[in-house]
C-alpha cells in the first residue's frame, strides 16, 4: 500500500523523493507530486539566491527535471548547477541521485547518460581545483 500522506509543504526533496518512488511503482499520482515538488523547489531557488544555500536547490531541480524528461529545463539546472561551482561532494551526491532514476520510466537510462558524463567530467576537474 502507498502511503498518500503529503510531505511537509516546504520541503521540496521530501515531494521529489516521493515521485520518484511513485514513478518506479508505476503510480500515475508521481507526475503531480512531481509537479509539486518542482513547484516547492522554485520557491527555495528564489527564496534562497545566495550561495552556497541555492546550490543543492538547483541539483535537485535539476534532478527534477531530469524525472520529467524535460531536456530543457534539465539543461538550464545542470549548468547554473555547475556554474554555482558545487563542491565535489555535492556533484557526487547527484550522480548518485540520478542512478536511483534509471528504472523509473523507459528510456531514461539514455536519458541521463549524457548529463552523467558532463557531471562526471564536472567532478572530476573539481576534484582538480
Amino acid at each position: 500500500m502507498i502511503d498518500r500522506t503529503e510531505p511537509s509543504p516546504g520541503n521540496g526533496w521530501a515531494h521529489y523523493e516521493r515521485a520518484v518512488a511513485l514513478h518506479a511503482l508505476h503510480d500515475p499520482d508521481g507526475e503531480q507530486v512531481l509537479v509539486r515538488a518542482v513547484e516547492v523547489l522554485e520557491a527555495l531557488r528564489v527564496s534562497s539566491e545566495a550561495l552556497p544555500h541555492v546550490v543543492p536547490v538547483l541539483g535537485n531541480l535539476f534532478l527534477a527535471h531530469c524525472l520529467m524528461s524535460h531536456r530543457d529545463k534539465t539543461d538550464y539546472y545542470r549548468t547554473a548547477f555547475l556554474d554555482a561551482q558545487p563542491a565535489p561532494g555535492q556533484l557526487s551526491e547527484l550522480l548518485i541521485a540520478m542512478n536511483t532514476l534509471v528504472d523509473t520510466r523507459p528510456g531514461m537510462n539514455e536519458f541521463l547518460t549524457p548529463f552523467r558524463r558532463l557531471l562526471a567530467d564536472a567532478l572530476i576537474n573539481a576534484a582538480d581545483r
